[in-house]
């Protein structure tokens, strides 16, 4: 994973080397452009989180922009994530999520809770009546479509989450990647020395 990083590094430098070949002024009307149609589409500029003041203020999340939710333990910082993923999504953006906490399967239940609004612990406990599980049936069928990609794997380095994150935007065009979460996350796989784990999460960071 780590010759496998610093190979598609090393194919980005070489593809921005050719495709950044655009001037300043087409810069400036290319952005002039999003911008326009972004007016006239009545749309925000970035990825809707769907709190809505928060969305009016901001704009939503933008290209490029590298963003922590913090709190302390068990506050809902995973909720929030699964919610935020969930509506993404089931408005056709591509999402990404190196879900390092929760499996697969727990995220799965946040999402068919949101869809189906059944309570998150009547389908964890198997208290659910016999409607709400022919609803989560039908729901199931819905939710299979959005366009999500899940990465669950313990002990992940940040040389394989850069591979894994850049085959989803190559193959799958995912826009934004939800890490849950970082502290989860270290660097044994790039062949680099850190000193103490702070300096570690510095790098992860960059």
């Amino acid at each position: 994973f780590e010759l496998l990083a610093r190979a598609q590094s090393m194919m980005d430098d070489i593809n921005n080397s050719i495709v950044n070949g655009e001037t300043f002024s087409d810069t400036v009307f290319n952005r002039v452009h999003e911008l326009a149609d972004a007016k006239a589409n009545f749309k925000k500029t970035g990825a809707m989180t769907y709190l809505w003041k928060f969305d009016n203020h901001t704009g939503g999340f933008q290209n490029g922009e590298f963003i922590i939710i913090a709190g302390r333990p068990s506050m809902g910082k995973s909720a929030v994530m699964a919610d935020f993923s969930y509506y993404q999504a089931k408005n056709e953006m591509p999402v990404g999520i190196f879900s390092l906490e929760m499996s697969k399967q727990q995220l799965i239940d946040r999402f068919l809770s949101i869809e189906t609004e059944i309570e998150y612990e009547k389908m964890r406990t198997s208290s659910m009546t016999d409607y709400e599980a022919s609803e989560l049936s039908k729901q199931a069928l819905q939710l299979a479509e959005y366009p999500i990609s899940i990465h669950d794997e313990g002990g992940l380095g940040i040389g394989k989450l850069m591979s894994v994150a850049k085959m989803w935007k190559h193959k799958k065009g995912v826009k934004i990647i939800y890490i849950d979460y970082i502290q989860f996350i270290s660097a044994h796989d790039v062949g680099i020395k850190f000193g103490n784990r702070e300096q570690e999460l510095s790098y992860i960071s960059r």
